[in-house]
Parts: C-alpha cells; sequence; structure tokens
C-alpha cells in the first residue's frame, strides 16, 4: 500500500512537471500563431497528462497501442533510459516522506479554504435580487461564486457605477468564464496545487496560468475592434485596485485581475486574429495535447507489466552438487539436474521444490519476475543497471531453517543469469545449490514454455 501509493505519487509529480514545462515552451508559440485566446488551450496539456499517468495503464495486447508503443520507443528511447526512476526507497523513509506530504497537502488545502472565507467576509452584505443575482455590499466588480454551479454576484452598486457598455463588457468577461468552465478549471487548478505544495514550478505556474486565464477572457470580451479594446482597457484601468485586495479569490473567477494590470492592457494592444484562426489554434494546440497525452499513456503499457500479468517464459535449470567429506570430484562426488519450463505472470510468484536425496536438504525456491521499461533499474546503492528483466528470489529450506539470501537479479531477454548458495551437509561434507534462470517474452519461448507444461501434464 505504501509503495503504490509512493509510486504514484511520484508518476504524478513528474507528470505535473513535464506538462508545465511543455505549456512554457509551447505558449509563446502559439501565441504568435494563433493569439491569446487559442494559447490559453495549451494548459489542456495540465489535465490530460495527470490522466496519462493516474488512468490504468493500457494493455500491450492492443494493437493501437502496441504500434504506438513501439514507434514511440524507438525515437525516445535514450531519453526513456534517462529519466526513469524506480523505487528502491526503503519503507520507513517512504512512510515518513509521505506523512509530510500528507500534512502540507492539509495545510495548503486549510489556507485555501481560509483564502476562500476571507473573500467572503470582504463582501460584506450579500443578498439575492429578484432576478437571482446575488449583490455585495463592498463588492468592486462582478464575479462567479462556486465551481460546480457558479453563480453571478455583481456589486450592489453596479448599475450606477458604470455605463451600459461598460456593464455590457463586464458581464461579457463572466459569460466567457462561464462558458469555458474556469471556475472549475480554477479549482482543478487549486486542487493541484495542494497536493504539489512542495513543487516550486508548479507554485509559479498557478499564477500564471490564471493571469494567462484572464488574458485569453479579455480577448474574446473585448473583440476585434480595435476602439471597442481601447474602452475595454479604459474600464481595466477604471476598477484596477490593488494586488493585495481580497476580492482575488481562489475558488471562482472574477473581473478583477491577479496579475499586473499592464500585461492585460499589452494584450489588448495586440493584433487580434481572426475568429477562424483563433478557433483552428484551439483545435490544433487541443489535439496536439490530447495525442501527447496518449503517447505518454501508451509508452506505461510495457512498464505496467510488472502488474499487469504480462506472460514471460521461464527456464529455471536447478543443480546440487554434494560432495561428502573426504570426496573428491571424481570420486564420491555427487550433481542432480532439475528444469523446468514454465509460464509466469510479470509480477507473480513461482515456487519450486528441489528434493532431498544423499545428505542434501530439501529447498523452496521463489522467484518473482518481473519485465522492466524502460529497460534500466536504479539499485539500492545507487547503480543503474540496465536489463529488461527484474526477478527477485528466495530461498526457503523445507526443514525449517530460512536463509537470509534474498537475491535480486537482473537480465535480458533470453539471457541466463545464475545464483549460487553454499552450505555444510552436516557430516563434514559440502553442499553447492546452483540455479540458473532464463527468462523470455518472445512469442517462440512462450509456446515451447506451454508444450513442455502440457507434456509434463500428460506423463
Amino acid at each position: 500500500m505504501v509503495a503504490e501509493l509512493w509510486n504514484t505519487l511520484v508518476g504524478f509529480t513528474i507528470s505535473v512537471t513535464v506538462a508545465v514545462a511543455l505549456v512554457t515552451v509551447l505558449r509563446p508559440l502559439a501565441l504568435r500563431a494563433f493569439g491569446v485566446s487559442a494559447a490559453y488551450t495549451c494548459w489542456v496539456l495540465v489535465p490530460t497528462m495527470i490522466c496519462a499517468v493516474m488512468i490504468p495503464a493500457p494493455s500491450t495486447h492492443d494493437p493501437l497501442v502496441e504500434t504506438t508503443f513501439t514507434f514511440l520507443r524507438g525515437v525516445s528511447q535514450p531519453l526513456g533510459n534517462s529519466v526513469h526512476v524506480m523505487n528502491t526507497m526503503v519503507a520507513p523513509a517512504q512512510i515518513l516522506l509521505l506523512l509530510a506530504w500528507g500534512a502540507g497537502t492539509i495545510v495548503s488545502v486549510f489556507v485555501t479554504l481560509l483564502r476562500q472565507r476571507r473573500y467572503w467576509r470582504s463582501l460584506g452584505q450579500v443578498i439575492r435580487d429578484d432576478s437571482g443575482v446575488l449583490r455585495a455590499e463592498r463588492a468592486t466588480g462582478p464575479a462567479l461564486i462556486g465551481f460546480l454551479f457558479p453563480r453571478l454576484m455583481l456589486p450592489a452598486s453596479f448599475e450606477q457605477c458604470h455605463t451600459a457598455m461598460e456593464r455590457t463588457m463586464m458581464l461579457a468577461h463572466e459569460e466567457v468564464h462561464r462558458r469555458r468552465a474556469d471556475p472549475l478549471a480554477n479549482a482543478f487548478g487549486e486542487l493541484v496545487r495542494c497536493l504539489q505544495w512542495f513543487n516550486p514550478l508548479v507554485r509559479w505556474a498557478h499564477g500564471i496560468y490564471r493571469q494567462h486565464q484572464e488574458l485569453a477572457c479579455d480577448a474574446i470580451a473585448a473583440g476585434a475592434d480595435f476602439k471597442q479594446r481601447a474602452i475595454y482597457a479604459e474600464l481595466l484601468v477604471k476598477t484596477q485596485r490593488s494586488l493585495d485586495d481580497l476580492n482575488v479569490f481562489p475558488l471562482g473567477a472574477a473581473w478583477h485581475p491577479v496579475h499586473p494590470l499592464t500585461a492585460r492592457l499589452a494584450s489588448l494592444r495586440r493584433h487580434a486574429p481572426s475568429v477562424a484562426v483563433s478557433r483552428l489554434g484551439a483545435s490544433v494546440l487541443g489535439l496536439t495535447a490530447l495525442v501527447a497525452a496518449y503517447g505518454g499513456w501508451t509508452m506505461r503499457a510495457e512498464a505496467a507489466a510488472a502488474t499487469g500479468g504480462v506472460p514471460i517464459a521461464l527456464r529455471v535449470n536447478w543443480s546440487v552438487e554434494h560432495a561428502p567429506k573426504g570426496s573428491t570430484p571424481t570420486k564420491g562426488f555427487e550433481r542432480r539436474y532439475l528444469v523446468t519450463d514454465t509460464i509466469v505472470p510479470s509480477g507473480a510468484a513461482l515456487r519450486l521444490f528441489f528434493p532431498s536425496k544423499s545428505g542434501a536438504h530439501e529447498y523452496e525456491l521463489n522467484c518473482t519476475p518481473k519485465v522492466l521499461s524502460p529497460p534500466l533499474v536504479i539499485t539500492p546503492d545507487g547503480q543503474k543497471v540496465s536489463g529488461r528483466f527484474w526477478i527477485e528470489c528466495a530461498f526457503k529450506r523445507r526443514d525449517g531453517v530460512t536463509l537470509s539470501y534474498h537475491p535480486k537479479l537482473v537480465t535480458w531477454d533470453n539471457q541466463e543469469i545464475g545464483i549460487k548458495v553454499g552450505e555444510n551437509d552436516g557430516a563434514g561434507g559440502k553442499l553447492v545449490y546452483r540455479v540458473m534462470i532464463n527468462p523470455s517474452t518472445s512469442k517462440a519461448r512462450i509456446e515451447q514454455a506451454r508444450a513442455a507444461q502440457i507434456a509434463t501434464q500428460e506423463r
């Protein structure tokens, strides 16, 4: 349970960090090509990349997934090897770090709710008018309250403080927020920020994301007409307040900016692309985000083999050498062999027995092979070992004596790797057990192992 939670947190952190880095690179290019509104679509990368990591991995038997994975593995194999991190941390350290993460998340959520409460209190008396719109005594601009079913809130003196054109523009801004489901997106952003409270890149990106959201709404609400944009800019200056204003709140969307006013004014001075170009850009960027997330999801297909039950053809060649006291290799030296061909699901344990004879003990071998993808593992001592299979073994004597020998092996497809265990036979002689393990996922080896199993059952 601890290891699974730890791996989930690591995968979540990596996906968010990579998504933010991609947005940072792609958005300036999208801004120049398609405009402010379309460039905001780049942030779709964050939830799509999170979904690519959090939802169950696909099956490698799916033809489309297998084709995509094969292509991506060939393109990005060197990068995959360099960034793969395998969980080798001891359980106590994992528990302490998970407790620290949980405590930080709880504190972050509490601070967010406290900010929301402070914002609500700053509004003064709030009533509902005859049209169902909320009216706040000390609000300075329109806002959408809530995130699942956002409600429009207006200042009590909204009609007295603003002209009809100004009111139309401000309400148009809030309507864009509603159509884009920005309050729900903001709540999701706050949740990600709370879960990633330790990640400085995410904390920085959260503020940038809110800036880009306001710029995108301004671009749509102000329209493409230069004169109308000039009026909109004057309205921003008129309603601008200090950044420390309590009307900046986390759960919802408001007219008041959460960033310097100069950024919004500079954005309005840019040439506005046509509606067709903006929609085309948003579609292209959204599709790019989905393709990137799908690529990341398919790259997890083989990585999920360790827990997904991908069949592994396993050949175990087990021999015991018994040298009684005073014997030599040419006299009194006995060798016995046990060969097993079987199919084991990746991540499942195989149990084998070596029967006792001539003073040898009866041993039990537990062998658990797992597929590695990318084929790189970091050992507990920090060394990087390249291989396709990670095999954990444990020896146990059937007379009740448990050995502390638990080898962990890394090997490639169809390459043998060995284990050697030696002990005294209790009468002055020597016992040496050798186990050679050869795993493979090739179709030929799997068919060979299946035929061997059938032949064994028919005997």
